[in-house]
């Protein structure tokens, strides 16, 4: 597909945003960084990639106003041809879920438009569809819908309990639950809180009224089994793993990350004040190097079966995936969370390599377009 002006023989990719993110580019900042980074590696493939927000779509012309940049490494606004491959990049799942977006995503597959990463996952219908694999139901924390009867199951079965937003990511609306140390009862804590505040409970009644006040939808929660993450330091960590595709449309590890929580917070996503670590580095001084090729190991065999088993059993078109995986301190590991719209790592490395696997699976799927046309 041809943008005006330019030539037939380029691959024209449209990266869908959530709203209207025109300001951020000429802004400057992270997020145009990493869309210029992704820019730059679709030129060395003679892949032209551009940015949109739904109503950038002129349905009469079949065209598109998207940004990108031009000769001289400025943002520019222009319009495009239909491309032949959309990236769904929106990144809020209440926009997602619009009537209107929603509607346009089907125009646009109607157009035979190749369109991936389907949508948002949700952690309840991960954990269902997950559980029923045998050989990964042993990496999953017991998981159940919230209720007044599974908080009285999960928290005389386990010491730690987290309460969990069904469609949340990043560590919003986490809650975590623990039996109080020092007399009967239970303390409960919120992710989002600063400074976070421990919340006494002097019975599973009190528990349950004092935590409706911090749920304004239960059926929308899950309740998990608390993990005994292993520490570095003294704090909780788990390991961020990226898996995509590339350019043989095959399932391929991006890289491992370790993000290590702030000494008095239990989830370690940087906005809660988590910090990345070295793989090699944390491993090793926690259980050794030994330990490190058992949990490469385990991540390896789960970044071959997981991502297939979602795609077939939700009927869902992904590229790019990551796992949240909880390490005990017996050195298991668990998938805490699974996401279908990372966050970019900060690790260079990892993010420089996700844009070659990223840019490579565009031409496979190109190509694979031109090949079922063809036929």
């Amino acid at each position: 597909m041809k943008a005006e002006g330019t030539s037939h023989s380029h691959i024209y990719v449209g990266v869908l945003l959530s709203r209207n993110h025109h300001h951020i580019f000429y802004a400057g900042g992270k997020t145009a960084r990493l869309y210029r980074e992704m820019i730059l590696w679709g030129k060395k493939k003679d892949i032209v990639i551009f940015f949109f927000h739904p109503l950038d779509i002129a349905w009469r012309r079949k065209k598109i106003k998207g940004i990108t940049l031009n000769k001289n490494d400025r943002w520019v606004s222009k319009y495009f041809d239909f491309p032949l491959i959309i990236y769904n990049r929106l990144s809020y799942r209440s926009d997602e879920k619009k009537a209107y977006i929603q509607n346009i995503l089907k125009k646009l597959a109607h157009e035979n438009i190749f369109i991936f990463n389907t949508r948002f996952l949700n952690k309840w219908e991960i954990y269902q569809t997950l559980k029923d694999y045998p050989h990964i139901a042993p990496f999953l924390p017991r998981t159940s819908l919230f209720s007044k009867s599974a908080l009285r199951d999960f928290t005389s079965l386990y010491n730690d309990v987290f309460l969990k937003p069904q469609n949340n990511s990043r560590g919003k609306g986490i809650i975590k639950i623990t039996k109080h140390p020092y007399q009967n009862g239970f303390i409960f804590a919120c992710a989002d809180q600063k400074p976070l505040r421990w919340i006494p409970c002097h019975s599973y009644k009190d528990l349950y009224l004092k935590l409706r006040k911090y749920i304004l939808y239960p059926k929308s929660y899950l309740l998990q089994e608390g993990i005994r993450l292993a520490r570095y330091k003294g704090r909780v960590f788990d390991l961020r793993t990226q898996i995509q595709k590339d350019g043989n449309g095959e399932w391929t590890l991006t890289g491992i990350g370790v993000r290590v929580a702030h000494p008095e917070r239990f989830v370690t996503h940087i906005p809660n004040g988590g910090k990345a670590a070295s793989l090699e580095e944390v491993i090793s001084l926690v259980w050794g190097r030994e330990k490190l090729k058992n949990i490469k190991t385990d991540i390896t065999f789960l970044c071959d079966h997981v991502p297939q088993i979602l795609e077939k059993d939700l009927n869902l078109n992904l590229a790019i995936l990551s796992l949240d995986i909880g390490v005990d301190e017996e050195g298991s590991t668990y998938i805490l969370e699974v996401n279908s719209k990372p966050a970019s790592f900060d690790e260079e490395h990892i993010r420089q390599k996700h844009l070659e696997l990223l840019t490579d699976y565009f031409i496979f799927a190109a190509n694979s377009i031109s090949k079922r046309k063809a036929c």
